[in-house]
C-alpha cells in the first residue's frame, strides 16, 4: 500500500504536500501555496515526490508524519517544542524553505533532510515566506523593514522601500519584485531589491496595511456571465483590514 502524503510539523503548523502543492494549516490560519511557477512541474524528469525517509535529518525543527500527526517520524537531534513558522514550496522541485525563531533552512529532498542557510538576529515569527523563480525565496514581515533573500544556498539582506516599516505583500515576479508598504503603497524593484520605485497612487491617507493580495497580472472580473467584462489591469493590488494608524 503506498504511503499517505507527509505532513511537515514545525511546532504549531504543518505542510501536507503532494506533487509540490503544500497546505499549510496553524491554529491561526490556512492558506494554500504552490510553486512560483506550477508550469515547471510539466517538464520531462522534474517533479515532486513524496519525503520517502523514515528519520528526517536536521536541527529538529522539522519532522514529517504520514498519520496525520497521530506518530512523527524521529529526528536526528531532539525535536523541538512549539514554535511559529513559516514554509514555502519553491519552483525548484523537491526544495522548501523554511523559518522559525531565527532559523532559515533549506531542504532539497521534499523534506528528508534539512539545512540551516542563515541565523537572523532577529525573531522570524513575524515573517513570511514568498517563493521566487527557480531557487530563491524571500523573507518579509509586515512590522519590520529587512528582506532576506534566500538563493540556492545563500542568503543576503537588503532594506525595504520604507525605511522603518514592514510590507503587507510580496510577489517576485520574472522582471520584478513587487511589494505593498504598511501604508498602502506599491513598490518595485528591478535589481532584486536594492532600489525601489513607487507604482500608482495610496488608496487612502493615514491608512495601515495589515494585508493585501498582488494578483500577478492574471485579468480577472467581478461580473457574472451576463455583465459585461471589465478585467483587473495587470498586477494590480488589492488591501484589506485596514485602519488609520494609533
Amino acid at each position: 500500500m503506498a504511503r499517505r502524503p507527509a505532513i511537515y510539523t514545525w511546532g504549531m503548523t504543518s505542510h501536507r504536500v503532494r506533487a509540490g502543492v503544500a497546505l499549510l494549516a496553524s491554529a491561526l490560519s490556512v492558506t494554500l501555496a504552490s510553486p512560483a511557477d506550477a508550469g515547471t512541474l510539466g517538464e520531462p524528469g522534474w517533479f515532486w515526490n513524496t519525503p520517502q525517509c523514515d528519520t528526517v535529518y536536521g536541527d529538529g525543527s522539522v519532522t514529517i508524519t504520514y498519520s496525520d500527526g497521530a506518530d512523527l517520524a524521529p529526528t536526528k537531534e531532539q525535536l523541538r517544542p512549539v514554535t511559529y513558522a513559516k514554509v514555502a514550496t519553491l519552483e525548484e522541485p523537491n526544495t522548501l524553505i523554511a523559518i522559525g525563531r531565527q532559523s532559515i533552512q533549506r531542504s532539497s529532498d521534499a523534506g528528508c533532510s534539512w539545512q540551516q542557510l542563515d541565523k537572523s538576529p532577529d525573531d522570524l515569527a513575524t515573517y513570511d515566506v514568498a517563493a521566487g523563480p527557480g531557487e530563491t525565496a524571500y523573507i518579509y514581515s509586515v512590522n519590520d523593514q529587512p528582506i532576506h533573500r534566500v538563493k540556492g544556498n545563500q542568503v543576503s539582506t537588503v532594506a525595504g522601500p520604507v525605511a522603518g516599516s514592514g510590507l503587507s505583500a510580496f510577489v517576485a515576479l520574472r522582471d520584478k519584485l513587487r511589494v505593498v508598504a504598511g501604508d498602502g503603497q506599491i513598490h518595485d524593484s528591478t535589481d532584486d531589491g536594492v532600489t525601489w520605485k513607487r507604482t500608482g497612487i495610496l488608496p487612502a491617507k493615514d491608512l495601515f496595511v495589515y494585508n493585501a493580495v498582488i494578483d500577478r497580472g492574471i485579468r480577472t472580473t467581478s461580473c457574472s456571465a451576463l455583465c459585461p467584462t471589465a478585467p483587473t489591469p495587470p498586477s494590480t493590488a488589492a488591501a484589506a483590514g485596514t485602519d488609520p494608524p494609533g
